[in-house]
């Protein structure tokens, strides 16, 4: 045997280390003796290429922070850090009944998730659907097809299918590669599929996994401030201070609140700075369908620990020191290693290795000498332990960017809680990575996660659902001081009518704006009131996130008043005699008890509850008073056309204001920019799916242009008698084809205030669908369908914008 340097002395046979620093120690000398010079040669050779020191993790986790900091920039990094919209932890105490679906890598599996009024109570129905082969590489109606299929099967096995209109979430937990789907908005697809075989459901959310995980985790157990995912890919979530998202600045969200952020850290190191890439690695990332990209999650994932391994093996082959003279056509396909055939392998401990033998001859084809039996289990554990190793480098980023000193991880996926040895891994190298002493229990912790993509999202949709009531009031605040309110038995109806600017009309669901025992009672079916939009909007913000609310009409003397009571709840730990806290090393939350499982406590806390009441005073209307408001009457619009992302529109339009209003001051006209009124912006659009906005003045001219949007087609039956052929929009989309160079055929076209606009636009925290009908140099109508509700005209709300004239 060649002598080596003194780097490669923690072989077997040669002296000790801990066995997470480098290859797990299972045999002595003895047990690799028989293994040839050459090929121990080898394994010395692989072992300095996948063994990573404490020094290294260090050094990838400080570069792993500043590359978490770099992708909440506006120029962003390497990770996405991306914004996933979850404002709140859930309480505990949430409560309804969901549908969940979750596309995975093999199943697409549906749930109905019922959440009872205990804190991390739960009750979960699923089933599981195989995905055909090539599903998601085919296109878009295919795949959702297949999904409404699915679910309308799920629905009727389990006798759901009562009347009641279920909301459903829905999650993505792998990556598809679909034609019209990639790119697109899936909400519209997978509804009208749903649609088509008369589903009872609407989508209330789009989740992905990790978001998921984190808000389940956080459900059952509260010290949680992570979630990750560690199966055939790997990722994280948490939640981040509005303030140190410099990419959302723009969006104006509170800066003392927070917002869930999806990491999507599989793509760390992209710029191929500090990870420890070996041959394979770069043969894996060659041969992927995006070279390049998701490093890491390559070098650590379980879906590529099992090509790692292949590739290993086929190398030792051609090289003439593993399976000589045996067929090993198999071992040359892709894939036909995964991280169960590992599994399997470290999981063997019997003296002849009969199971590594079983697994090899079943899958491989192969039949390993003894000698090479040892050293598939050697290498097996050497690839294992580099991808527990680097796993906790991204979570060990999230608490130093951070600043976290103890927290619960929940971590959910089939590699974590399955994989024996897989955790004990994980946690060694964190706690060389943050230095902790030996002595002491570890302030970081992983634990298995609650469902993420059925439980958590769930959870996401009822506080989609919980929040949408302060967000509805609120979007409508800026828009004017009153509001009128006409109460009836399932609907309520809602009228802004400010001194200038845009008109709200809408008809919504009670429960839209009450909770669900709404009950009117009026002699004859109807109450009218004028009610104070601010303070309405900061009572139901009050109640986000609250045990239970109850909205109700009374009296305090002869003063009509709307009352608000909210029930919150917060958790007091049990605290012993001797003044121990009940969080102390095992969470006051739950036990885990081996499996990993966070189990109900059995004494550790109670619930304190807390009663808040707010008045608001009100107005009662008598019928006369409001005999005359009605909806302005419009004519047939000459273009409808659904608006791109309000989100986008809003940040467009609000610079072209400021440009404006920037422009105005430096040219004297300093009342434009202290005016109540902002500068006009021109909008237009036709019938071809181009949208325009702009601003033109003596200085100044800029525009945005949109193309490919839908001009959603009118409802014949809401057209009576008359021919469709015939209507403006019609006539405008004829003179757009015939243009024949005139720039101006075919497009309608308004002015409206800037400042007011831009207050419209914040409806666009509904996340809604909004259809514009431009009436040409008149007014411009919005058709505002809140989430759920696209076809619904009850969940409409309906905006009327005058133009100004040129």
């Amino acid at each position: 045997m060649s002598t080596q340097p003194h780097k490669y002395a923690h072989l077997p046979g040669s002296a000790s280390v801990p066995s997470s620093s480098g290859p797990p120690k299972v045999f002595g000398d003895k047990d690799l003796a028989d293994v040839p010079a050459e090929l121990m040669y080898e394994l010395r050779q692989l072992e300095d290429m996948f063994v990573v020191t404490q020094a290294e993790l260090k050094r990838i986790t400080n570069h792993f922070a500043r590359e978490l900091e770099k992708g909440l920039t506006k120029d962003g990094g390497n990770i996405p850090m991306n914004v996933a919209w979850v404002f709140d932890f859930p309480t505990g105490h949430e409560k309804g009944k969901f549908i969940t679906l979750d596309m995975g890598g093999t199943n697409l599996r549906v749930c109905e998730v019922e959440l009872t009024d205990g804190r991390g109570r739960h009750e979960l129905t699923q089933d599981k659907f195989p995905m055909p082969e090539g599903l998601k590489t085919s296109i878009a109606n295919n795949l959702w097809g297949f999904v409404a299929d699915c679910t309308a099967k799920f629905i009727h096995d389990h006798c759901l299918s009562s009347g009641e209109v279920l909301p459903l979430s829905f999650t993505f937990s792998f990556p598809v590669d679909v034609d019209g789907v990639e790119g697109h908005d899936v909400v519209p697809q997978l509804q009208a599929a749903l649609a088509e075989r008369n589903v009872p459901v609407k989508i209330i959310a789009v989740v992905n996994g990790t978001t998921g995980t984190l808000v389940a985790s956080r459900y059952r157990d509260p010290a949680t401030r992570i979630g990750s995912i560690f199966s055939t890919g790997v990722n994280a979530a948490y939640m981040e201070s509005c303030s140190e998202i410099p990419k959302m600045k723009d969006r104006n969200l509170p800066p003392d609140s927070e917002v869930a952020i999806n990491t999507e850290y599989g793509a760390f190191d992209n710029g191929q700075k500090v990870l420890p890439r070996t041959q394979f690695d770069r043969i894996i990332d060659e041969d992927s369908p995006r070279p390049g990209q998701q490093l890491y999650e390559k070098m650590v994932a379980g879906l590529y620990i099992g090509e790692i391994l292949r590739l290993v093996f086929l190398d030792l082959h051609q090289r003439n020191h593993m399976f000589r003279g045996q067929d090993v056509s198999l071992l040359r396909q892709r894939n036909t290693i995964d991280a169960l055939f590992l599994s399997t392998i470290e999981e063997d401990k019997s003296e002849a290795l009969h199971d590594i033998s079983f697994i090899f001859n079943q899958a491989l084809g192969i039949k390993p000498t003894s000698p090479e039996l040892k050293v598939a289990q050697y290498l097996t554990e050497l690839i294992a332990t580099r991808s527990a190793r680097l796993y906790p480098c991204g979570i060990a980023a999230i608490c130093l960017k951070k600043g976290l000193k103890a927290c619960h991880v929940g971590v959910d996926g089939s590699v974590f809680n399955k994989y024996s040895h897989f955790r004990d891994r994980a946690t060694q190298a964190l706690k060389e990575i943050c230095d902790w002493p030996d002595d002491l229990a570890n302030p970081i912790t992983l634990h298995s996660a609650e469902d993420g993509s059925g439980v958590g999202a769930a959870l996401i949709a009822a506080l989609v659902l919980e929040r949408s009531k302060a967000k509805l009031t609120s979007s409508l605040t800026s828009l004017g001081k009153i509001c009128w309110l006409r109460l009836e038995s399932e609907t309520v109806r809602f009228t802004i009518i400010p001194d200038q600017g845009t008109q709200v009309w809408a008809a919504l669901p009670a429960e839209a704006i009450f909770d669900e025992s709404y009950i009117l009672e009026s002699a004859v079916g109807v109450i009218n009131l004028e009610v104070p939009i601010g303070s309405l909007s900061r009572a139901l913000r009050s109640a986000v996130g609250a045990r239970s609310a109850q909205l109700r009409l009374t009296r305090k003397g002869r003063t009509p008043l709307l009352v608000l009571t909210i029930v919150t709840s917060s958790w007091k730990p049990r605290t012993d005699p001797l003044g121990i806290d009940g969080n102390n090393a095992v969470s006051a939350f739950g036990e885990d008890h081996g499996d990993g499982l966070m189990q109900p406590p059995r004494d550790g806390g109670r619930d304190r509850e807390t009663v808040i009441t707010q008045e608001i005073p009100i107005r009662l209307l008598h019928q006369s008073a409001v005999e005359g408001l009605h909806e302005p009457h419009c004519r047939e619009p000459d273009v409808h056309i659904i608006l791109p992302s309000l989100a986008q529109l809003k940040a467009i339009s609000d610079r072209f204001t400021k440009l404006a209003v920037s422009n105005s001051k430096s040219n004297g006209q300093g009342p434009l920019s202290s005016s109540a009124f902002g500068p006009k912006l021109e909008m237009s659009a036709n019938m071809h799916g181009s949208l325009k906005l702009g601003i033109a003045t003596d200085s100044l001219r800029i525009s945005s242009v949109w193309t490919g949007l839908v001009n959603p087609p009118l409802d014949p039956n809401q057209m009576g008698d008359t021919d469709m052929d015939e209507l403006p929009s019609e006539r405008m989309r004829r003179l757009g084809a015939e243009a024949n160079g005139d720039e101006e055929a075919g497009w309608a076209k308004v002015r409206i205030d800037g400042k007011d606009w831009g207050r419209v636009l914040s409806v666009g925290r509904l996340s809604p669908k909004v259809v514009a009908c431009f009436i040409h140099e008149t007014a411009l109508v919005l058709y505002v369908y809140l989430r759920g509700g696209y076809s619904g005209e009850e969940s409409c709300l309906t905006y009327y914008i005058n133009s100004y004239a040129t």
